[in-house]
């Protein structure tokens, strides 16, 4: 019998008194940008990341190019960088996982890196803190992940992916991608902490996933993307700057943000 290295595996500690943690910048002039957003309610309640809609005119859930439903209540969490929207219809819904996150665990991520859709397999190597500076100013925990795979294999920046899901092998959600780093291959998440607390401010109830079936692992994670994105769980969203707005309602995405820690 194999034997199981799950067992080895440590609990997720909150981040060391002596981590001086990092800071994202965040343009204080807000520009048309894209990110990605997920389905919490098929009825049309979705989540991304808060500095991929804050400041925005108009925003979007893209349902084909250059087309989408636009986004008619959008609640901003105060404490971390994650964002609620509202939408009139939906799509099928994610889970969130009743587990706590471990050390060396596997996460997929799903959304649209530098606009093109794509999937990461990481894995988890600790916490840390981040400070969000710029257009608002925000300290949370997040937790770290080093890129393993992506497919497309192309190796440019993440920028795109922001407010996309992070999902265990069950197909629970274990957190939702805020930032990272290009040169060192690292890839962060909010804490279940902060997603949780966004979701009871917003008044927002969600499914929670149990068992253990393992739908997602390392060979079809990128066919599990793919799915999820055709039924627009994983969405692309598109966000108007004040005074960019097209003339004709088109969708021009100029430059995808996902801030480099």
């Amino acid at each position: 019998m194999a034997p199981d290295r799950s067992s080895r595996r440590s609990s997720l500690a909150a981040p060391s008194v002596r981590d001086p943690g990092f800071t994202v910048a965040v343009p204080v002039a807000k520009g048309n940008s894209i990110g990605t957003a997920f389905s919490l309610d098929q009825r049309g309640v979705w989540m991304t990341a808060r500095h991929v809609v804050d400041g925005c005119a108009r925003v979007l859930i893209v349902t084909k190019p250059g087309r989408g439903v636009r986004v008619n209540r959008t609640y901003i969490s105060r404490h971390a960088d994650l964002a609620i929207l509202e939408t009139r219809g939906g799509a099928p819904s994610v889970t969130f996982t009743q587990s706590s996150l471990q050390i060396g665990q596997t996460g997929y991520h799903f959304g649209y890196p530098n606009g093109k859709p794509a999937a990461v397999k990481s894995t988890l190597i600790g916490r840390r803190r981040m400070r969000s500076s710029g257009r608002y100013s925000v300290v949370e925990p997040v937790v770290a992940w080093t890129e393993q795979v992506r497919v497309p294999d192309t190796y440019g920046g993440l920028g795109g992916i922001s407010g996309g899901p992070a999902f265990d092998s069950n197909g629970n959600i274990i957190g939702v991608t805020v930032a990272g780093t290009k040169r060192r291959g690292r890839i962060y998440t909010t804490a279940l902490t902060s997603v949780a607390s966004a979701l009871s401010e917003a008044g927002v109830s969600v499914d929670r996933g149990s068992g253990k079936d393992g739908r997602i692992n390392n060979r079809n994670f990128s066919e599990v993307g793919a799915d999820m994105r055709r039924k627009l769980t994983v969405a692309l969203v598109y966000c108007a700057a004040p005074g960019r707005q097209r003339r004709g309602g088109g969708i021009n995405p100029r430059r995808p943000g996902l801030p480099p820690a």
